[in-house]
């Protein structure tokens, strides 16, 4: 039961999940593989085989669509500097949840017979429901594993799990092909030589798994239909070899109707992956799948080329070490520029990186800096002091406090040891030129770059004062407003570590920066160079035009001799030279073209050594390379809007039907991620839930999301009723006022797994049982909810364990709830048939009309309102009525203050008893009129500028005489039920509201550990806290987490647009967003401007044109920036805008790469934009396809 709690109810991985599905860091094979086909022919392959011990992986991607169009890629990851199992250069396999997210994510070259293109594949899977595990016996079975030993993978041989892949695939970024399909999931590990898997999707939606071990004599496996699960045995499957070695395999299953036969052949997919992994497609009438054959594993020579760092580091361990040392594979001691400064000195070493050199130097360690700061104590204090500020995000208070820190950082005084360690470190000479460098140990990381935060100072003579100074000025800006600006949004810890480089200066003829693929799109075969003349650092910065080139990686590995390798993107001129013209100095930077083979050439390799796209700043004098600083290009596996909007989707199929009618009301808006991922609602005893099948178990639950929106699962809440039920005519009244119910969608619910008739009596007595005693058990429902606190608490985890006690008691609440529901719909349902003889041939106007005449003015909802109307009534009767109706929002309550006691009383009262009610209050992060009052007194001025303050009129309860004349028995009946019926109502909204007592409860404690969060520099503010799962509220508790800090605030600002979703209100199968014309045709109106993407996406909103950054206070949230150019000092604004337009810059330029990092649609090279748009204009970016565009419909 513990584990289905945690992860049904908090979406959580239990600690056996977590062992097995995570990454681990086997002594032998292991491999995964994601399989998914449909019925029209589209079929996808996903898959990597690994030895860790060995730092080896191999991937395999194959996709087919319907039209038999085929696509290809494997790639190898043979000992990157940092292995991870599940990653190579162009594809990455990202275990999000344990057992219930995986992230599927490729950007690279596909070939199509014999034609390569570049693909782009953004898929997630889902699961059905709990793994099938195996054993080394070859058993498959379904029960749980409680064991947390890390050796339980010694006796398992893996699992597999039922579940959906879906996504979309794009090629050459034009083609786009969304994937929807059924899926498997399949791990294994310690498998043996000749060990064979089978698995395979028929047409009619089953899905098996076979297996056969070669030291086994038997076959074992499992199958799953439509409606049944069941564990095959030796005595169900044939697997046999024919002569041509294609094995023949044989399902039967008489139990359930099941009947295979298929002799495999190789269609179009022998693979052999690691050498020992071959891998064949099946294609048979009805069904897809493939064939796993292991083989024996060959000899294997090739040793990783970088072992990691195992060396224990003293705490008083030297302040300065050489890039040389093995001490600089350790990023939490010389941050992350020294680290891969030191790998690229490595592979020269190595023979792995050629024709390049990596300047000598030094790092000055992070144990200095901290140093540092215990021997400056007043030092140390306003470093507090600073933090405290930047937590408080009043960017103007924090910049003219650093500002004076960084006074005080430039006068400190530097430790004496270390000024005897950089006196006789052997690199610095007085004649020397040395370029000084920040490396923090969050800098230049796979998810965040820092890009421009720190100091660099060029040009330091070799004199020790200079150095010292510049070291200093470095370390300042560790605590500059900016860069703990920066840390604060992106999670990252604000007492940061950081290292400084000391490198000989390279002063080159020509100097850039060089992206290993596409920075945009992540294509490999473009190979992106930009030059200028001198030091390099204004083409970084941005402050002056680059000139761009783009080379083809594969003419180039084919042959560097050919000419045509080298295109230009921007005003080339063709010579035996590469040239090109460079408008703003008007003189011609010239370099040859081996020069730029060279380059490409190095950027291949430096792939190949780090194994993922690099971001490579570079210098060369007469032809001779130097590599300066390598980093993760951090936009081409970043999550886009789509990804982020499906994270938590359910699983959905085509058999399935969704249905929003009723929850809208009650959720109109997106559920936030926190309230989300806690769902008690599917708990609840009497849907049977634990009893069903475990594989299926996620599909079984009446609640469900899609982009956040809330909606019923039509075949779960139908399962046990027939089509003809009279039933079925009042629940779908009930819900919709309408009948909805097609024979299509009937179709799909009978072919669900359907109740017996024993089941269906049983879940009837237990629904008597459960609705029983309610009035007392509301009552102590009142008394838990009555000895819930959460003011008092100590620390981060003191609060999550109080929230822990609350969040039992929500589930008993949410319980209590359930039956008070079930009792009015028991209720309602016995008034409707037994009362007033209800049937299928009735009209349906009888229960409309027996709905409108029931009075219960004792519930709450009509309390809210009387009271209200009270508040209207006394505020109405003043003369200066009109003056507070004219008031802003805001000013309402201090204006009842001062000018009427009364109301203001009464609003005290109403705020005191209904505080915690608002719109879509079951929802943690909405606001409630406690909050929000401005919510109220809005209401409160309509009411009063409506005059309507009169009483509504009371309906008439159905006479019982009118029913019918047939005697007094039936009387009695129709008054008992009529009555049970008024008080079910009243129940019902008295659970209601103490749910929505202990939601506000849960709100307000979580609110308060978001603000111990914001203390500890986790998060930038509280309310962050709601966009993120229970998982990753859990994870980030225990430590500093950016990449959950990152995600959560792409949720938030993506927020607007989820909202703006609207559905169809009833979807058979995955449920899709209704398309809104209305920007089509105002794209068909209007002039668009064009530049150049860097970073895709579309985004309507308010434009916001500003001429300099003092202007940047008539930014809104939301807003569209259009800018002439961007600059780091930007920066601290673009958590607010929702997209970026400049007339000049670069792809990579500060303010693109934090563009990129944030996730902003954003143009370049915008020509005149801030001419055609002004502030306030509605306006359409769409920088995937290059174009910016006035709204022409809504600014008319």
């Amino acid at each position: 039961m513990d584990n289905f709690r945690q992860r049904l109810c908090f979406c959580a991985p239990t600690d056996s999940d977590v062992l097995l599905d995570r990454e681990r860091k086997n002594q032998f094979q292991d491999l995964i593989v994601f399989f998914g086909t449909d019925k029209i022919g589209n079929m996808v392959l996903l898959c990597i085989n690994q030895n860790h011990n060995f730092k080896q992986s191999n991937s395999l991607i194959y996709i087919r669509d319907h039209n038999g169009l085929e696509f290809t890629n494997k790639e190898s990851n043979n000992g990157f500097y940092e292995f991870s199992s599940w990653k190579t250069s162009s594809l990455q396999f990202q275990c999000i949840v344990p057992m219930q997210t995986w992230r599927i994510v490729f950007s690279g070259r596909m070939s199509n017979r014999g034609n390569n293109h570049h693909v782009k594949i953004h898929l997630l899977w889902k699961p059905f429901g709990f793994p099938v595990y195996c054993d080394k016996n070859n058993m498959f079975f379904k029960n749980e594993i409680d064991d947390v030993d890390e050796n339980i993978t010694r006796h398992l041989l893996g699992f597999d799990q039922f579940g959906r892949i879906s996504g979309v695939v794009v090629v050459d970024g034009k083609t786009e092909t969304t994937i929807n399909t059924r899926a498997i999931k399949l791990r294994r590990w310690n498998m043996s030589t000749d060990d064979t898997v089978f698995f395979g999707i028929t047409d009619s939606c089953s899905v098996c798994s076979v297996q056969k071990l070669d030291r086994l004599i038997y076959c074992r496996g499992h199958l799953k239909t439509s409606s049944e699960h069941e564990i095959l045995t030796d005595s169900d499957i044939d697997f046999s070899r024919a002569e041509n070695d294609n094995p023949i395999i044989s399902i039967q299953r008489r139990s359930i109707n099941f009947d295979l036969n298929t002799n495999v052949k190789n269609r179009s997919l022998p693979v052999v992956l690691n050498g020992i992994l071959s891998i064949k497609t099946v294609f048979g009438d009805d069904f897809r799948g493939i064939l796993l054959c292991f083989r024996e594993p060959q000899k294997n020579n090739v040793k990783p080329k970088f072992g990691q760092m195992s060396a224990k580091i003293d705490a008083d361990f030297n302040s300065i070490v050489n890039l040389d040392s093995e001490v600089c594979k350790r990023s939490d001691i010389v941050g992350n520029k020294a680290k891969s400064l030191h790998l690229l000195k490595k592979a020269i070493s190595e023979g792995l990186i050629k024709q390049a050199v990596v300047p000598n130097g030094i790092c000055v360690t992070a144990f200095a800096l901290k140093n540092h700061i215990n021997e400056n104590e007043n030092l140390l204090n306003d470093l507090y002091g600073a933090i405290e500020i930047a937590k408080k995000n009043d960017f103007g208070k924090l910049s003219d406090y650093c500002e004076r820190l960084k006074n005080r950082w430039l006068s400190s005084k530097i430790d004496a040891r270390l000024l005897a360690a950089l006196s006789n470190n052997g690199v610095l000479k007085p004649g020397g030129v040395y370029a000084v460098r920040s490396s923090g140990t969050f800098e230049d990381g796979e998810s965040t770059s820092s890009a421009g935060q720190y100091v660099t100072k060029l040009g330091c003579a070799g004199r020790l004062d200079e150095v010292t100074a510049a070291i200093l000025e470095c370390w300042s800006s560790n605590f500059s407003a900016r860069a703990l600006t920066y840390r604060r949004n992106n999670g990252q810890p604000l007492m940061g570590d950081m290292a400084v480089v000391v490198q000989v200066q390279v002063n080159g003829q020509v100097a850039g920066v060089a992206f290993t693929r596409d920075p945009n799109t992540g294509d490999p075969e473009k190979i992106t160079i930009a030059a200028t003349h001198g030091p390099g650092e204004g083409v970084v910065s941005g402050s002056v035009e680059a000139d761009t080139v783009v080379m083809s990686r594969q003419q180039l590995l084919a042959t560097v001799d050919d000419d045509s390798i080298v295109t230009n993107i921007g005003d080339l001129i063709t010579t035996q030279s590469f040239g090109v013209k460079n408008d703003e100095c008007n003189a011609r930077l010239r370099t040859s073209d081996d020069l730029m083979k060279n380059l490409a050439k190095l950027c291949v390799q430096v792939e190949d050594v780090f194994g993922s796209p690099q971001d490579i700043e570079w210098a060369a004098d007469e032809d001779r390379i130097y590599l300066l600083q390598s980093r993760p290009i951090t936009s081409i596996f970043a999550w886009n809007n789509d990804e982020i909007a499906r994270e938590f989707d359910t699983p959905f199929m085509d058999d399935d039907v969704a249905m929003f009618y009723n929850v809208k009301e009650v959720y109109p808006n997106p559920v936030h991620p926190l309230s989300l991922t806690l769902d008690f609602f599917s708990a609840y005893p009497l849907f049977k839930i634990i009893e069903g099948e475990p594989t299926d178990i996620y599909r079984s639950k009446q609640l469900c999301y899609t982009h956040y929106n809330l909606c019923l699962n039509v075949c779960q809440m139908f399962q046990d009723l027939e089509p003809s039920s009279v039933y079925v005519n009042i629940i779908e009244y009930s819900i919709a006022g309408k009948s909805f119910l097609t024979s299509d969608i009937w179709e799909k619910i009978l072919l669900k797994n359907r109740s017996s008739a024993l089941k269906k009596f049983l879940k009837s007595i237990s629904t008597f049982k459960e609705i029983l005693y309610l009035e007392s058990r509301l009552v102590e429902i009142h008394r838990l909810i009555c000895g819930v606190n959460l003011n008092q608490s100590d620390s981060v985890l003191d609060l999550l364990n109080k929230i822990d006690g609350a969040v039992d008691v929500l589930e008993k609440v949410t319980f209590c709830h359930m039956a008070s529901s079930s009792n009015n719909i028991v209720s309602h349902t016995l008034l409707a048939t037994l009362g007033i003889g209800f049937n299928k041939d009735s009209k349906i106007e009888t229960l409309s009309d027996l709905a409108s005449s029931v009075h219960t003015p004792d519930i709450i909802n009509v309390s809210i309102l009387n009271d209200i109307q009270a508040i209207t009534s006394v505020i109405s009767e003043m003369p200066t009525k009109k003056e507070f109706c004219d008031l802003p929002v805001e000013n309402c309550y201090d204006w009842l203050k001062y000018n009427c006691q009364k109301a203001y009383g009464q609003v005290e009262d109403f705020l005191n008893k209904y505080g915690h009610r608002g719109v879509q209050e079951l929802d943690f992060g909405s606001e409630t009129w406690s909050s929000d009052p401005t919510r109220l007194f809005s209401c409160l001025q309509s009411l009063i500028l409506s005059d309507r303050r009169q009483s509504p009129e009371k309906p008439t309860d159905s006479d019982s005489s009118e029913v019918d004349n047939r005697g007094y028995i039936k009387k009695m009946l129709f008054d008992y039920l009529l009555k049970r019926y008024r008080q079910s109502i009243s129940y019902r909204e008295q659970s209601k509201d103490m749910l929505v007592q202990i939601t506000q409860k849960l709100r307000l404690g979580y609110l308060k550990l978001g603000d111990k969060l914001v203390e500890n520099g986790k998060i930038p503010d509280s309310k962050l806290i709601f966009f993120m799962s229970q998982y990753e509220v859990r994870n980030i508790c225990d430590q500093n987490y950016p990449e959950i800090v990152h995600k959560a605030t792409k949720r938030r600002k993506l927020w607007p647009t989820l909202g703006s979703l609207q559905f169809d209100d009833v979807c058979c199968g995955p449920p899709v967003p209704i398309t809104n014309y209305t920007d089509v045709e105002s794209i068909n109106s209007s002039i668009q401007l064009n530049g150049c993407c860097v970073f895709p996406g579309r985004v309507k909103n308010r434009a916001c044109v500003l001429e300099h950054i003092e202007d940047a206070h008539c930014l809104r949230a939301g807003d569209i920036l259009i800018v002439k150019s961007i600059d780091i000092a930007w920066s601290p604004y673009f958590p607010i805008i929702s997209g970026l337009v400049t007339e000049i810059g670069g792809i990579i330029s500060h303010g693109a790469v934090v563009a990129r990092e944030y996730g902003l649609p954003c143009l370049v090279g915008v020509r005149n934009a801030k001419k055609h748009f002004k502030t306030g204009d509605t306006i359409i970016l769409d920088s995937e396809k290059g174009f910016v565009i006035k709204d022409v419909m809504t600014n008319h």
